[in-house]
């Protein structure tokens, strides 16, 4: 199919490259072959393309890759994780926007946040792929209600006051008159 071809453009140097495709185009490209090296690694995410996927061909020199790993970093903080398959089972790594909007929408400021490839054999300490930011019209992630103690607290008295009521009924109900 089409993303089949989408690993086909990369070169077979010898240092590492990447390139990086949102809607079947390449949008981010880095190499020390050749003039393909791009020194802005920019991308900017908004609402026309959160249904849309991010697809990472990463190609090392030497050979393939295990414990292969996208991560995205806010300052010190990751925002998120996913691991993918050996390079020689899988070349391409892909990343739903909406999973990047809903992590990217937490943020207070919405400031840019750092997209890195980690994997176990040359880049155990990452190497920076894009520096991701929305343009404002990411449509908010709807927010994740959770209980707290005293709702839990409050629903037990009610559950109990409730069969305790619905004892008194039955007994009454089931006694015989004197």
């Amino acid at each position: 199919m089409l993303l089949t071809g989408l690993a086909l453009p990369a070169k077979a140097d010898t240092t590492d490259n990447f390139q990086v495709y949102l809607k079947n185009e390449l949008v981010l490209r880095e190499s020390d072959y050749g003039p393909d090296i791009f020194s802005q690694k920019y991308l900017t995410l908004g609402a026309s393309n959160v249904h849309d996927t991010i697809f990472v061909n990463y190609n090392h020199c030497t050979a393939g890759a295990s414990d292969r790993k996208i991560v995205i970093w806010h300052g010190d903080d990751i925002l998120f994780s996913r691991s993918y398959a050996d390079k020689d089972a899988a070349s391409l790594m892909a990343i739903p926007v909406k999973d990047i909007a809903g992590v990217y929408n937490r943020l207070a400021n919405n400031g840019g946040v750092v997209m890195r490839y980690y994997d176990d054999q040359l880049h155990p300490d990452g190497e920076i792929l894009a520096i991701i930011h929305g343009d404002n019209t990411m449509p908010p992630q709807p927010a994740k209600q959770e209980k707290s103690d005293q709702a839990v607290l409050e629903w037990a008295i009610a559950a109990i006051m409730t069969l305790v009521l619905l004892f008194l009924v039955f007994r009454k109900i089931t006694r015989k008159p004197a």
